[in-house]
């Protein structure tokens, strides 16, 4: 199992180095619970490569609620957004926030425009992302069925996502990235994630500052 990030949300260096121990030290990394990753891993694996949103969410995001510690997924009704009524998922009910989740047919590209009857419309991520926008939440879930995308909407930065690949999953071990996926979209993951981003952004800040200081000392001792 693969992962990719995207944005600036979690920056490269931080989620290879130290988002580890920062889930560590909010509690967030817990042992799985074996009964339900095993009913996470037949559903991926019953999925087939063929299949409708239904299907998806049958066998994807219906035990990755349970696995996640929600509750059934629940349909919301479609959300304005500054394109007009876009699609409102389905809300994964949790002890405070719910999470927001899309499921998609296997055979749609999350980031390409899909055509309606008059005109392209975008993609099912950035449709996604304006419903997350427009309702105030923090993060959300898109699938279709191969690929898990944790959508990160950040108020003060633009968006940015974790992509999760869900082929090669072990039916008895389950992989760091899918601990990593438990630690952050769990309720609780989710109640954190401002801090978690805002330990992003000042790792980011170190970063720069000490990449400067680094250019500056070797242009100081070249002339």
């Amino acid at each position: 199992m693969s992962a990719s990030v995207t944005g600036s949300a979690l920056p490269e260096p931080f989620l290879r180095f130290e988002l580890e121990p920062a889930l560590t030290r909010l509690g967030l990394i817990r042992p799985i619970d074996p009964a339900s990753w095993a009913e996470m891993w037949h559903g991926v694996r019953s999925l087939g490569r063929i299949g409708g949103p239904q299907r998806v969410l049958r066998h994807v995001v219906a035990p990755l609620a349970t696995l996640l510690g929600y509750d059934t997924p629940a349909r919301q009704t479609p959300v304005r957004t500054r394109e007009g009524l876009e699609d409102g998922g389905w809300h994964l009910a949790g002890p405070a926030t719910p999470l927001p989740v899309w499921a998609v047919g296997t055979d749609t590209d999350l980031d390409a425009p899909n055509r309606t009857g008059r005109a392209y419309r975008f993609s099912p991520t950035r449709s996604a992302q304006r419903v997350l926008r427009a309702r105030q939440y923090r993060a959300g879930l898109l699938t279709d069925g191969d690929t898990l995308r944790l959508l990160l909407c950040d108020p003060t930065a633009p968006d940015s996502s974790l992509d999760l690949t869900l082929a090669g999953w072990d039916a008895k071990d389950p992989p760091e990235t899918a601990r990593l996926l438990t630690a952050l979209a769990s309720p609780t993951g989710i109640a954190s994630l401002p801090a978690i981003l805002e330990a992003a952004r000042l790792s980011q800040a170190r970063i720069t500052k000490e990449l400067r200081t680094q250019a500056r000392t070797a242009i100081e001792g070249f002339l």
